[in-house]
């Protein structure tokens, strides 16, 4: 809704509408950030083509685990139930200070200092725990690993986007994104004491507010090496209470053909492990405007978890101060919304 939409088809010669989603040409050169100020999710079009789901390098759709479709098991249950409130607010407050600049812009020493601090965060919970300096004008990507006991090249990745904007003066970014970061970051800690079967990278992308540099950069290495990713779960803008539409707010998870079956297996674990967290979960292949669409792109299968959709698919909710000074804690509302999520 505050998306200035004449402005946007005004800068060039518009090439497919579909919803809220508008494809344009632009001149070359162009300046992205006049896209930016015009209050859209920016998504540029990559140049490589795109690859088509290899079947045999995900679980068939028809798979159903008794984890999430049967009865809970306990020592998912007792992970689940560790997640404590307090660390999720304690990282919450970490992550929205910004100091010294102020944001978590991607070319800022604030994103810099917050990639530094979620990387001694895996070191300290035992993670392998790395960078990737996918270029050195932006913030490195912080990456932690949790090998898996029994097939450790089947590789689960629970991300999210660590940059935010404004670019300058008071950034804290808290629903976008540091709420989904902080969802990695929680989801870290519970896990970091137990072995799992598969691989989980537990992964903090930057350059995502400049069109999914980042995760690009990483699902473009993990194509060249062959990583066999099954999964990948991302959050953005998870932290806002909502806007009582439905009145129990529930998460949006958008999926496209070939992830169906992970966005299932999302919905029935919610309830099966008593989070408390409603899921409301579609298929939306037209939401490319976050780091999902990087492993999209490759073939993988994603989710994206978010408050409301912005309009994406029919799902409306706006949360109003995105990229904006005003994106506070304070303002997400009702923390209890979150803590579900992270759940």
């Amino acid at each position: 809704p505050d998306t200035d939409r004449d402005g946007v088809m005004a800068l060039g010669p518009v090439l497919l509408e579909e919803g809220n989603l508008v494809l344009v040409k632009v001149p070359r050169g162009f300046d992205a950030g006049q896209l930016t100020a015009l209050g859209v999710f920016l998504a540029p079009v990559s140049r490589e083509a795109l690859i088509a789901p290899p079947k045999d390098r995900r679980p068939p759709a028809a798979a159903r685990s008794p984890f999430v479709d049967g009865p809970p098991d306990p020592i998912v249950q007792k992970i689940v139930d560790s997640v404590l409130d307090s660390s999720i607010d304690a990282y919450w407050v970490d992550l929205t200070d910004n100091l010294p600049s102020g944001t978590r812009y991607t070319q800022s020493t604030g994103c810099e200092d917050a990639s530094t601090y979620c990387h001694d965060e895996f070191v300290a919970l035992g993670l392998d725990a790395g960078y990737q300096d996918w270029n050195v004008n932006h913030a490195p990507n912080a990456l932690g690993t949790l090998e898996g006991a029994f097939n450790p090249d089947d590789v689960y990745i629970v991300g999210g986007h660590l940059d935010d904007l404004p670019s300058s003066g008071s950034a804290p970014g808290a629903d976008d994104n540091g709420s989904g970061s902080v969802n990695v970051l929680e989801n870290a800690r519970v896990m970091s004491c137990w072995g799992f079967r598969n691989t989980l990278k537990f992964q903090l992308w930057t350059g995502e507010e400049e069109g999914l540099l980042g995760s690009r950069a990483y699902a473009n290495d993990a194509l060249a090496r062959n990583e066999n990713i099954l999964g990948v779960i991302n959050t953005d803008m998870p932290g806002w209470e909502g806007d009582g539409i439905p009145a129990q707010e529930n998460l949006d998870v958008s999926y496209n053909t070939s992830s169906q079956w992970l966005a299932e297996h999302f919905d029935a674990a919610s309830t099966t492990y008593a989070t408390g967290l409603a899921v409301d979960a579609f298929y939306c292949p037209s939401l490319t405007a976050s780091d999902h669409y990087a492993f999209w792109e490759k073939g993988w299968d994603a989710i994206i978890g978010i408050t409301d959709n912005e309009g994406y698919c029919g799902h409306g909710g706006n949360y109003p101060d995105y990229h904006t000074s005003a994106d506070t804690i304070a303002n997400c509302g009702d923390p209890t919304f979150f803590y579900s999520v992270v759940r």
